[in-house]
């Protein structure tokens, strides 16, 4: 099935929807433009299949210090069929919005917040993965903010799940202000350990008599395992070759072994200039070395952002020059010779 995309771009409310289908193999792009004169803002849309199933989707809307804008989608373009939820890092201001998922269809919106948006608003305070915005990281703690007036009331969570029972993580907390969810209340909601894995945090924040005021949900995923890398192929030790290849590979708990990245770091003692760590892919072929010791690196590095702390490491020689050979008479070797024709008497007279 293809997916699906819609862009809204609105002030306060839906002004216009352009319908956009995903393709395949190409990023697509499509335009959405509201009506207010004086805002006037323009919308773009960019979205590109990954090799892996997913979707990568860039929203690049105005960035305009007079305006904010908060980001928000649903996963149904049913109306009332699912609620809103808000990308994280609110409210923008940046131009763009970038955010990987592999929803088969996914309804957006943007709408300009002159004014705080009330509510429960919650974000890693350090997502990792190679975008901010892809919800991968090492570290689980959360940021957050309450933007509400009113009296202090609890801040409950409930993680990978909405049936069970809210824990209060925050009693008492004070409208308008900030918060921080660090790992080991994460670790208590998930029972005592959190493991690494795909995770949602459900938050609610009450009122006077426990009535639900606002709610949040924050999906991420957990990776704090390091990769493995290992090196397929190399040079012989000792090598009479200037040029030399290496392929190898790694593996992880989480990251498929096709989207593992690796860094590699090449030097030939006592050149320290060749020992900054730099992105490459497999195979890696070096030309034109010189003479003497060479030692190559490589680890891996995965979505989460997780180095591999033991890279792989070769070490070998180069020598160019060919070998002298001396060729030498054993003095202590005595040669016979077996006569081959009878002997011969000479007579003198």
């Amino acid at each position: 099935m293809k997916n699906k995309l819609h862009l809204l771009f609105c002030a306060g409310l839906v002004l216009a929807a352009v319908p956009l289908l995903l393709s395949p193999l190409f990023p697509t792009r499509s335009h959405a433009q509201s009506a207010p004169p004086d805002a006037n803002p323009t919308a773009t849309i960019s979205c590109t299949k990954l090799p892996d199933g997913r979707v990568c989707v860039t929203i690049f809307y105005p960035s305009d210090t007079n305006h904010n804008y908060i980001v928000e989608y649903r996963e149904s373009f049913s109306p009332g069929a699912a609620e809103w939820k808000q990308l994280p890092e609110a409210p923008h201001n940046r131009g763009l919005v970038s955010v990987t998922n592999s929803a088969t269809e996914r309804l957006y919106r943007i709408r300009v917040m002159d004014q705080p948006q009330k509510g429960i608003f919650a974000v890693l305070a350090d997502d990792t993965g190679l975008s901010p915005y892809d919800g991968i990281t090492m570290d689980p703690t959360v940021n957050g903010q309450v933007a509400e007036t009113g009296t202090p009331n609890d801040l409950a969570g409930l993680l990978d799940s909405t049936d069970g029972v809210f824990t209060t993580l925050i009693p008492n907390i004070p409208s308008r202000s900030n918060f921080v969810i660090n790992s080991n209340q994460l670790a208590d909601l998930a029972g005592g350990t959190l493991p690494d894995g795909p995770h949602s945090l459900h938050l609610q924040k009450y009122d006077e008599v426990r009535n639900i005021l606002w709610k949040a949900e924050l999906d991420f995923v957990l990776d704090t395992h390091a990769p493995d890398t290992f090196i397929i192929s190399h040079p012989p030790n000792p090598s009479a070759s200037t040029a030399t290849e290496f392929t190898f590979t790694g593996t992880d708990d989480l990251t498929p072994v096709n989207q593992l990245r690796y860094e590699f770091r090449h030097s030939a003692p006592p050149d320290p200039a060749t020992t900054n760590w730099s992105l490459c892919t497999s195979p890696l072929r070096f030309d034109n070395l010189s003479r003497g010791l060479h030692v190559f690196e490589v680890r891996a590095l995965d979505l989460a952002g997780n180095l591999d702390p033991t890279p792989a490491a070769f070490t070998w020689t180069i020598d160019t020059k060919p070998p002298s050979i001396t060729l030498a008479l054993d003095p202590g070797t005595t040669r016979r010779h077996r006569a081959t024709s009878p002997p011969q008497t000479f007579w003198s007279g």
